[in-house]
């Protein structure tokens, strides 16, 4: 993958991705005139930000665990996306106890056999079966939408089909710019035939996965 000089990195290529797009963009400010004080997000050499939307302290954190690929996705959608979003707990890199918990949710035990008793988060346990979320970086990333004084909207399946449209243009923009080197799909169109939601029966509308990259 090659972005800008010798040694690309996240922040280099959504860089060259939006300065292509809007002619108005040629650099970013220094991190003590673009950061978080200032009121922007929060920029240096492998972080990343955006004037209108700056990503919270948990999303900083958790998009370091990410695969590159969605490392420059993310950066790119967030200086595009009408309203912003991040990153809830889990919703990158989980390690194989962190996925064993999560499966047993809505689970337990009952004479040696795991039986459903409420409401599940995920059919996959991180042992006979790995998440994408459990490879290392992180070929998965969960999103939420987070509106201010509109927590209600975290989740809503219609803002999260909006912020879909923009994480799955955007990534294919960057694939044909040769910035990134795999698909993004999203868990509302697990086929990629466009027709999101009707035509399958597992929903994951915040979720987004690298396609044929390690575990399925």
């Amino acid at each position: 993958m090659k972005c800008c000089g010798s040694s690309p990195s996240s922040l280099c290529c959504a860089e060259d991705f939006l300065s292509k797009r809007n002619p108005s963009i040629t650099s970013y400010p220094a991190k003590e005139k673009y950061g978080p004080e200032n009121g922007f997000g929060f920029a240096e050499e492998s972080s990343y930000f955006c004037a209108m939307h700056p990503f919270n302290d948990r999303s900083l954190r958790l998009v370091e665990t990410l695969h590159p690929d969605l490392k420059v996705v993310l950066l790119a959608a967030r200086a595009v996306a009408p309203f912003p979003f991040d990153i809830p707990d889990d919703g990158g890199h989980r390690t194989t106890e962190r996925q064993r918990e999560l499966y047993m949710i809505g689970r337990e035990i009952q004479r040696g056999v795991i039986v459903r008793t409420g409401r599940i988060v995920t059919n996959i346990d991180g042992v006979t079966k790995k998440s994408k979320h459990n490879e290392s970086p992180s070929q998965a990333v969960d999103l939420y939408c987070n509106i201010k004084n509109k927590a209600d909207l975290a989740f809503n399946q219609n803002q999260l089909l909006i912020l879909a449209g923009v994480i799955i243009a955007v990534s294919n923009q960057l694939l044909l710019d040769g910035k990134i080197s795999h698909d993004v799909r999203c868990g509302c169109d697990w086929d990629m035939d466009g027709e999101a939601i009707r035509d399958q029966k597992l929903q994951d509308l915040a979720h987004y996965e690298l396609k044929w990259v390690g575990a399925d």
